[in-house]
């Protein structure tokens, strides 16, 4: 997640405290009623977010400012629009006012943000990426961010250079509460002024209906810091009293200022609290908690106060620097995570960093004067009845530089339109690259190691292609998700719909159901071939972080796991396939050194196969790529960034144990128990790279072109299984072998 957020308060009209709407022009001219100490405000809270981005690496504080000034910014300007007498009623006039202010720098950025990771950071595409993109252009960024598990983090090489995004998301869907609410209002003052003249003021509603949505926020956001900080972190609902705040003092304080002695002190101290903010308040753990009240408080303070502070705030340099903060917002993060990425930098230098802040600042400069200006929204608000769409019609006739402006509106519409397709193109692009195999003399895959010959090319599928592919069940649909219910089965799991999650021959008799999660998952790349070819069906019965067993014993598996595989063996149960195919083992301990071993919650799977005399594989879990404080970390990502195979690659003994410890499983009779240790890590190390195919689609999920290679060498071990298991006495002698120990 990011530290900062978009300073785009002038979107409605920037009030004085006076409640005055002054011009979105900002500090270009010296209007003595003008508030520059606000834009100044504004500057401040932007030199915090960039400083604290490039230089520090924690949360500033400046994305509470923003979201307060926001808040205080669009709020008052609504309501003193809707006072005016004849005023519009129609929610499309400030709408397309703050789309025009906001959306035709956005998509600027979007697009070179794109093309610069196409052409100097491609492991940073993928899936995420397209969906980020769209969720950005879209204003639901912080929600995507929430559900790809993005947390907070500093700026990194893998970090998303959209990340920061996640604010914009929240003041567009303030802006749309308060557009309906102001609008909503002003609508029933105009129906009920048939009946009782009409004369109460909007604001006495609105405050209402603001502050106690502001409460319910602000004990939300308490409550939620330690729950769910994430969810905390990026949320509408905890965020709106940030806001909220804001527009309460926008439309409470009236004309009213602190002066003297007093005004001096709170104005000084509030811009005190926003500076050091940052530095005395861990915000990633904490914002938008009541710890927020600290920047937070500080701009309100500012805002009442009145003194040296204020004047310091109105200051030129400080008053033109807030005038460019949301372009400056949006350009010095993506242009940090980019230039990250690309010089393979784990975090910034002090050298990169000053070539970051000087090289946002110039184009936040250009985008500022070439971009937002031209095409920001000029006219004043319309009046009831007034046709603006005929004046514009008679205007681009008539004025050149409305025809210009036009031109413009027309292509960051068409930007618009394809940033919101973006992840529908990238997943056609994925599942075109996904279909069939690789040539298997280019990329043999597996079949190097047992002499197959190697040319020397880049790895295939192309990463950012690998990376976003999740795996065969998840891609079709058919892999159940953690937030399903647990008392059934998704709808594609059971009668007449089995077919659609079947793989190798649909028609065949013979029946193999895979259980568990991701890691049976991932063997479908090479069940999927072998079935077609020899003549069986391939049930997938799957949840995410659920392997399969009857009880839980360590504890470490996805909420209502147990309940879920209560359903799925009653399933298996009622099916009677042939053979099962699972996974025999799993990470238990901790690096460094090896960490697989045999959970016990395992064995009470195999114990109840054994009294049902159901056969089954039990497959050697594949490596898991972790560092010595057990960081996941992908060897495949680091190939794409010019690590190497040998610089990406780890020893066997990191992961595997010297002897498989399921290895006696494999002397009951019905079980099949494959080792794929030598297919991951021959000769003792675990490679990303066989036979010019990615091995690995993360940290731990094997790719399902490399899963196909391993087709003839899994068949060595199936093939016998599925033989033994049409043995008319087989479920005989399974239900009199002794029963499995757990230890």
């Amino acid at each position: 997640m990011a530290t900062g957020s978009a300073p785009s308060s002038a979107a409605g009209g920037a009030p004085t405290a006076g409640g005055r709407a002054i011009n979105d022009a900002g500090a270009s001219g010296r209007s003595p009623g003008y508030r520059y100490d606000l834009d100044g405000l504004r500057g401040v809270a932007i030199a915090l977010v960039v400083v604290f981005h490039v230089f520090v690496g924690r949360v500033s504080g400046g994305v509470d400012v923003f979201l307060f000034l926001s808040g205080f910014f669009f709020v008052g300007s609504q309501l003193r629009r809707l006072e005016r007498p004849g005023a519009s009623l129609n929610p499309w006039w400030p709408l397309w006012r703050t789309l025009r202010r906001l959306v035709p720098a956005l998509i600027l950025t979007l697009a070179a943000t794109v093309a610069g990771v196409v052409l100097v950071a491609r492991h940073l595409l993928g899936t995420d990426l397209a969906e980020q993109v769209a969720a950005s252009a879209g204003y639901a960024q912080n929600w995507v961010l929430y559900a790809q598990d993005r947390e907070y983090a500093a700026a990194s090489g893998d970090a998303s250079p959209l990340q920061h995004l996640w604010s914009m998301a929240v003041q567009g869907q303030f802006y749309l509460l308060i557009i309906g609410l102001t609008v909503g209002l002003a609508a029933l003052r105009r129906l009920a002024s048939k009946w009782d003249g009409g004369g109460w003021r909007l604001s006495g509603p609105a405050i209402g209906i603001i502050a106690a949505a502001s409460l319910a926020s602000f004990v939300y956001a308490a409550i939620l810091v330690g729950v769910d900080q994430p969810l905390n972190y990026y949320s509408t609902f905890t965020r709106f009293w940030e806001l909220g705040l804001g527009a309460l003092l926008a439309v409470g304080m009236g004309r009213a200022r602190l002066s003297g002695i007093a005004g001096a002190v709170v104005s000084a101290v509030g811009l005190a609290l926003v500076v050091v903010s940052g530095l005395v308040v861990d915000g990633a753990a904490t914002f938008p908690g009541p710890a927020a009240l600290v920047p937070v408080g500080g701009a309100a303070l500012v805002v009442l106060g009145s003194g040296p502070a204020n004047r310091l705030l109105a200051a030129r340099p400080l008053a033109r620097l807030g005038g460019m903060a949301y372009s400056l917002y949006l350009w010095h993060w993506p242009l940090l995570i980019v230039s990250l990425a690309a010089l393979g930098l784990d975090e910034p230098n002090l050298g990169l960093g000053v070539v970051v802040v000087a090289a946002s600042l110039g184009l936040a400069w250009l985008t500022e004067r070439f971009v937002e200006r031209p095409l920001r929204q000029r006219a004043r608000p319309p009046k009831a009845g007034e046709r603006r769409a005929a004046t514009a019609a008679v205007g681009l006739r008539a004025q050149p530089a409305a025809r210009g402006r036009a031109a413009g509106g027309v292509a960051v519409a068409a930007g618009l339109v394809a940033a919101l397709a973006t992840p529908v193109g990238w997943h056609g692009v994925v599942a075109n690259e996904l279909d069939g195999d690789l040539d298997p003399v280019a990329y043999p895959g597996a079949l190097a190691l047992y002499g197959a010959p190697v040319e020397p090319l880049p790895p295939k599928p192309d990463y950012p292609v690998l990376s976003s592919s999740q795996g065969m069940s998840w891609d079709d649909g058919c892999m159940g998700k953690g937030h399903e219910d647990t008392d059934r089965l998704p709808r594609k799991w059971r009668g007449p719909d089995w077919v659609d999650c079947v793989y190798g021959d649909p028609d065949a008799e013979t029946t193999v159901v895979a259980l568990g999660g991701s890691h049976t998952d991932h063997w479908l790349g090479a069940l999927d071939p072998l079935g077609k070819e020899h003549g069986f069906r391939v049930f997938a019965v799957l949840r995410e972080q659920c392997p399969s067993f009857v009880t839980d014993y360590e504890g470490v598996y996805a909420d209502g796991c147990e309940e879920f595989n209560e359903t799925v063996l009653g399933e298996v149960e009622e099916l009677r396939p042939d053979l099962v195919f699972t996974t025999a083992t799993r990470p238990l301990g901790a690096p460094p050194g090896p960490i697989e071993g045999v959970p016990a919650s395992y064995v009470t799977l195999w114990n109840w196969l054994l009294e049902r005399g159901i056969p089954a594989v039990a497959v050697r879990d594949t490596p898991w790529f972790q560092d010595e404080e057990g960081n996941p970390w992908s060897s495949s990502a680091c190939v794409e960034a010019g690590g190497g195979i040998e610089g990406c690659s780890i020893p066997a003994e990191d992961f595997y144990l010297e002897e498989n410890p399921a290895a006696l499983l494999g002397e009951i009779e019905g079980f099949t128990v494959v080792d794929p240790e030598p297919w991951f890590c021959p000769d003792g190390t675990c490679l990303p790279v066989i036979g010019n195919r990615y091995v690995y689609v993360d940290p731990n999920h094997v790719a399902r072109h490399y899963a196909a290679s391993l087709a003839p060498m899994l068949w060595e071990s199936l093939g016998p299984a599925l033989e033994e298991a049409q043995d008319p006495g087989i479920a005989g002698r399974m239900r009199a072998e002794p029963r499995l120990e757990l230890r």
